[in-house]
């Protein structure tokens, strides 16, 4: 028995609730209530960064995922970081004059922080790997936002080392 993905449980708890309100009270196919699955859901903007400007705060709202969603692309506010920390050089990356980009995978929660942070490709120095990981849970960001209710989102971060 194949269970459905959360977004398609989702999609479908926000189409009952736009024909009867009443409906969508009773629980979803995994057992769970619509509320705690609006709470656990996290929207993956991932595929929305434009590879040219991967930043998550500079992204535009993928209009298909918005649709499927069922909202207006113009209900969502993505991601913006609002306290940078700049990471840390390990001694060891300047020492062997090496620089690069860390990119990593994050869950962005609805207070801001920063949790789940995974090297999605690293440096071949593994300290500056280590001081990429350590730099993006200290940032902050006003979270996304859906019809002004702040959800998680998982996001592509990048973390630039570059030699002066």
């Amino acid at each position: 028995m194949k269970i459905p993905s959360l977004r398609l449980l989702l999609l479908g708890a926000c189409l009952c609730q736009r024909l009867d309100p009443a409906a969508s009270a009773g629980p979803l196919v995994d057992g769970s209530t619509e509320d705690q699955a609006k709470t656990d859901d996290v929207v993956d903007i991932r595929s929305w960064n434009d590879a040219k400007d991967p930043y998550p705060y500079r992204s535009k709202v993928d209009e298909k995922a918005a649709a499927a969603m069922g909202v207006r692309p113009e209900d969502i506010e993505l991601p913006k970081k609002t306290h940078n920390e700049t990471p840390l050089y390990p001694k060891s990356a300047l020492d062997a004059r090496q620089q690069g980009v860390v990119i990593l995978d994050c869950r962005i929660d609805p207070d801001g922080t920063t949790k789940n942070c995974k090297i999605v490709k690293g440096s071949l120095n593994e300290d500056l790997n280590a001081a990429a990981l350590a730099c993006v849970q200290k940032w902050r960001y006003r979270p996304l936002r859906i019809r002004g209710q702040a959800r998680a989102a998982l996001t592509r971060l990048f973390v630039n080392f570059r030699l002066n």
